[in-house]
């Protein structure tokens, strides 16, 4: 899922930067077009050496948009770097989560050898101590097996318990990456809604300075469309 994300945020950069450059192809060609403009007008020696008031107000609703475009794209960069992040992050977790698990293996492997192996030698000093004999020249004898006896026991029950200890521990340790994995989903999650919900605000942004551009700077409607334009500011 993180990788899907990673590619609709790489592809919506690629798209964003061929419509900057198409938006800036056309800004310098009308630039060169008002240029070429005012040199005819000098060399005419004409009184009125202005562009066309269409030209000077296409060429602001293209800086608009040129500014609308960058702060787009720098946000699109911007959480395609945190994306990659959380996906490298993924990854160490997978790793850290392959190698806990042969650790555990390992160790449930040396648990249950040593585990066999005490079985056995239970087995062979209950047998000697039934064979031995109550006597009174073999009673060290005796007292040594049922304390070899004794210590076997307790170290059964150890390893019964270090073998739960170890499953409990690699479980605990996988839960945490399970949700740290999970976190990380949730914030991605979050981080692209509320870029989608940003680009939303300043596209609306955009449309009102051009429609703002079009109206007198003092008029009422350039007013509203200014305070409108400052209340979508505050919601970014």
């Amino acid at each position: 899922r993180s990788e899907a994300r990673l590619e609709r945020l790489d592809e919506d950069l690629e798209y964003l930067r061929d419509v900057e450059a198409a938006n800036e192809a056309v800004g310098k060609a009308l630039q060169k077009r008002i240029v070429a403009f005012v040199q005819d007008a000098v060399e005419q020696n004409k009184d009125d050496k202005n562009p066309p008031a269409e030209w000077d107000l296409a060429m602001r609703g293209i800086k608009v948009r040129q500014k609308h475009l960058q702060y787009a794209i720098d946000a699109v960069d911007k959480a395609l770097w945190w994306g990659e992040e959380a996906l490298r992050c993924h990854y160490r977790r997978h790793k850290a989560s392959q190698l806990f698990s042969r650790q555990c293996d390992k160790k449930q492997d040396w648990l249950y050898d040593e585990a066999h192996y005490c079985r056995q030698l239970r087995s062979v000093m209950e047998d000697r101590l039934a064979k031995a004999p109550r006597t009174v020249a073999q009673r060290y004898y005796v007292s040594w097996l049922e304390d070899q006896l004794r210590r076997l026991k307790e170290q059964y029950v150890a390893l019964d318990s270090e073998q739960e200890h170890t499953l409990h521990k690699e479980a605990k340790q996988l839960h945490e990456l399970l949700e740290a994995d999970a976190s990380t989903t949730a914030v991605l999650d979050e981080l692209i809604t509320g870029l989608i919900a940003d680009y939303k605000l300043d596209a609306e942004k955009c449309g009102l300075e051009l429609k703002r551009l079009e109206k007198d700077p003092e008029s009422p409607d350039a007013l509203e469309l200014l305070r409108q334009i400052t209340a979508l500011k505050q919601k970014q």
